[in-house]
């Protein structure tokens, strides 16, 4: 019984980190897009004097200039690494349950806190590893954060754009020397 929970737990991840993938992709299609903070809403509970805390993205209308460049961005690169995210997360989480339920011995309420700060810690441990390795990995630049992800654009390696106060370069692709010179004769 408690193994099919367990498991089920991380099944719940999965879901959960999948269809909230679609419904901020489906935002953009529909033109919006998240902020990188969320609101809070806070509900007070007169009865008991008790707070609760809801926590919801800030859903805001897609500029021209945000639409620009959020079309920079490396689709291929961005979809490989929310699947990978999508995939890692829960199976950390899955891993520590399984490697954790080995441990003999103990009570079922201390094994159970146990799990819970092993599953905690490894998942976050494992989303600010991957965070942080991804972008390196595949040389790639953070554009800005939406809804506490990343969007990534690819590095320009070898292109060396001319600052104001240098001569422009020689090639008919960044200066339009050549075309110039043709048209005055």
């Amino acid at each position: 019984m408690g193994q099919s929970i367990r498991a089920g737990q991380s099944f719940f991840l999965l879901n959960y980190l999948f269809f909230r993938t679609i419904n901020y992709g489906i935002c953009h299609l529909l033109g919006y897009h998240a902020e990188p903070k969320v609101d809070e809403i806070k509900v007070y509970n007169r009865e008991d004097l008790t707070t609760r805390s809801l926590f919801l993205p800030t859903i805001v209308r897609s500029t021209t200039a945000y639409r620009r460049k959020y079309q920079a961005r490396a689709r291929i690169m961005q979809l490989i690494f929310e699947t990978g995210f999508i995939l890692l997360i829960p199976f950390l989480t899955g891993a520590v349950i399984w490697v954790t339920n080995w441990i003999p011995g103990g009570d079922n309420t201390i094994r159970l806190i146990f799990q819970f700060i092993l599953v905690l810690s490894a998942g976050y441990c494992g989303a600010k590893g991957y965070y942080w390795l991804f972008p390196r990995v595949f040389s790639l630049n953070t554009l800005f954060i939406e809804h506490g992800q990343p969007i990534f654009a690819h590095k320009r390696v070898g292109i060396d754009v001319p600052s104001q106060d240098s001569k422009p370069a020689k090639s008919s692709y960044y200066s339009t020397d050549s075309i110039v010179k043709k048209h005055r004769k």
